[in-house]
């Protein structure tokens, strides 16, 4: 109870597992405001929650404030600004609610006293443990989870049209580079045969060597050479290429200017013959250097050998006897001999309890012919072998492009296509479009950090949507619509830290804490297809802005006359000589190359 003169905690604070067991196992109504650390609790209920306590619930109702960041049960709460409450009765949740909505939250607190009340009285009530969702909970899971899954859906689909767009254009690039280069691939188990095979094929085919590789195959690699064929190497073939190296040889024609056939045929048939196929024609070097290689087995161990009561080893089974090396039979005669002389000796020296002695025939064992039919040797098994191609060609221009591309670096290094540009790491900046002539300014400072921009309706990825993608659309949007709480998003590059710290001192209304978080949040408000969109309607509005001006009457201006001086003699320049005096439709022409800049005349 507290002290005469102080103030009466209204929430107690719970930071630990303990602190949690502890409150959740008190009597009567518990309501606790559930909050992240980077965000608090939301003081803006509390004179909301003392009064109901002073009208209505009095002891009966408690308070607290739980830090889900260090409390276990709470973890699935973790990372979230929204204001969470979580009613408490008897160590169970009886309900859940999302939001600072003052007149919600006071009839649900109203609500679960009144059924606290009746519980008391022996009535019963839903409850359900803490770990578990309540409905809206289970609700608002599977509406995220649908999201996020369809986004993984997106992106994995973005991520392998990227590699398909990339590996398409290396193709291209490199076969408009290099038309009359062609690649034969030896296989490891070929190598030694393959020079001299090859040697009376080169002459009568017109084809020369340009170039020799030995390469080492990783599954990578063979991944990205197959991507367009519609061919995989057989296990042998695969496990030979990953395991030893390899050779290839780049072939190009001896007189190229004499050459009008087409390359991936006229290699195809010079490695398969007439079929310009695995396995190849009867005489073509791909059957020539093909080998039978052994086919693995697996080894098994063999269990230890027995040992008999006398402490020698015991006969051999029936299935060890079945060896096909006649050492083994003499082997076992000298088993038999050991064994005799053994029990012999046994047989004299040893006694049981009671002087009672242990009698042992001294018989001779006798193998009963039987047994010697088993031992006798048998034919050796033929060892099993598989055939290996020694040669292979890629099947169509593309793999053949990409086999360039990865065997032979000295060919496809001075052609190479440029890599892609890597987006930078990034967050999502937002600010009240109220102060956007205040945020503006900045980005004008800071053009090459600013990725993308646009206004949009609240500053929540999940709930946002998109106003205008630029200052002048929104500037109309507003004089044609009356609303509030609208946004300016930005996506700011994280490659420097100076505007970081400029745009962080703006008062922003949200931004993302990482570039990890950044790049799920801009993917959100900036989709793949953001820019295309504003591109294709800037051409529209461009081209009717000009059928406009087409019929407006000479001398009529626009809102931005005389502003871009720049501008305006370039139009000039492209062609308006003759028409210098008609300054109001220059000036339109001025405000339609502005407007497909997304600037504002006004601006």
């Amino acid at each position: 109870m507290a002290k005469k003169g102080q103030a009466v905690q209204l929430q107690q604070e719970l930071n630990t597992d303990e602190e949690w067991e502890k409150f959740i196992q008190k009597p009567g109504l518990l309501v606790i405001d559930i909050y992240s650390e980077w965000s608090g609790p939301c003081s803006a209920m509390v004179a909301t929650l003392k009064k109901i306590k002073i009208e209505f619930g009095g002891e009966n109702i408690q308070y607290a404030i739980a830090k889900a960041d260090t409390i276990s049960y709470l973890e699935r709460f973790r990372g979230k600004c929204e204001p969470t409450w979580m009613f408490v009765a008897d160590g169970k949740m009886v309900n859940l609610m999302y939001g600072a909505n003052v007149p919600k939250l006071t009839r649900m607190i109203l609500s679960e006293l009144k059924k606290e009340e009746a519980a008391k009285h022996g009535q019963s009530r839903e409850a359900r443990d803490i770990s578990q969702m309540a409905d809206e909970e289970r609700v608002r899971y599977d509406v995220a989870k649908a999201i996020e899954d369809e986004r993984i859906r997106i992106e994995t689909e973005r991520k392998l049209q990227a590699i398909y767009d990339r590996r398409l254009s290396v193709a291209n690039h490199v076969l408009q580079n290099v038309p009359l280069l062609g690649v034969i691939l030896v296989f490891p188990h070929a190598m030694p045969n393959v020079k001299g095979v090859l040697e009376e094929f080169w002459e009568p085919a017109n084809l020369a060597i340009a170039g020799t590789e030995k390469p080492r195959f990783t599954e990578e690699i063979i991944e990205e050479l197959l991507y367009f064929a519609e061919y995989e190497f057989p296990e042998m073939e695969l496990k030979s290429l990953l395991e030893n190296q390899s050779m290839a040889y780049v072939v190009k024609p001896y007189d190229a200017d004499l050459f009008h056939e087409d390359m991936d045929d006229f290699v195809l048939q010079f490695v398969y013959g007439e079929s310009k196929c695995p396995p190849g024609s009867p005489d073509s070097p791909a059957q020539q250097l093909k080998t039978d290689v052994p086919v693995p087995k697996e080894v098994k161990e063999e269990p230890a050998p027995a040992v008999s009561l006398a402490g020698m080893p015991s006969m051999p089974s029936i299935s060890a006897l079945k060896m096909p090396s006649s050492t083994h039979q003499s082997k076992l005669l000298q088993s038999k001999t050991q064994f005799q002389k053994s029990s012999e000796a046994v047989a004299s020296k040893e006694t049981l309890p009671g002087d009672s002695k242990l009698k042992v025939s001294s018989k001779p064992m006798v193998i009963s012919s039987t047994t010697v039919a088993v031992a006798e040797p048998i034919e050796e098994e033929k060892e099993e072998t598989i055939e290996v191609a020694g040669l292979w060609a890629p099947p169509d221009p593309k793999t053949r492009a990409l086999a360039i591309k990865l065997l032979f670096p000295r060919v496809y290094d001075p052609i190479a296509l440029p890599e892609p540009v890597p987006i930078p790491p990034h967050i999502a900046i937002a600010f009240d479009a109220v102060k956007r002539r205040e945020v503006i300014d900045v980005m004008n400072d800071y053009p090459d950090d600013i990725m993308r921009f646009g206004f949009f309706t609240t500053d929540s990825p999940e709930t946002a949507k998109l106003v205008a993608k630029t200052v002048q659309k929104y500037e109309r949007h507003k004089a044609s619509t009356f609303s509030t709480g609208e946004k300016l998003v930005i996506q700011l590059s994280k490659k420097r830290s100076e505007p970081w710290c400029v745009f962080s001192q703006l008062s922003p209304t949200f931004m993302s804490h990482t570039p990890e978080e950044g790049e799920v949040h801009c993917k959100i408000f900036f989709p793949e297809d953001y820019d295309e969109e504003e591109e294709v309607s800037e051409v529209v509005e461009d081209k009717s802005k000009q059928r406009g001006k087409r019929e407006k009457p000479t001398g009529e201006a626009g809102a931005g006359e005389g502003e871009d001086e720049e501008d305006f003699e370039e139009d000039e320049d492209e062609g308006d000589e003759d028409e210098e005096g008609e300054e109001g439709e220059d000036e339109d022409d001025t405000d339609a190359l502005l407007a497909s800049l997304g600037i504002s005349p006004e601006d």
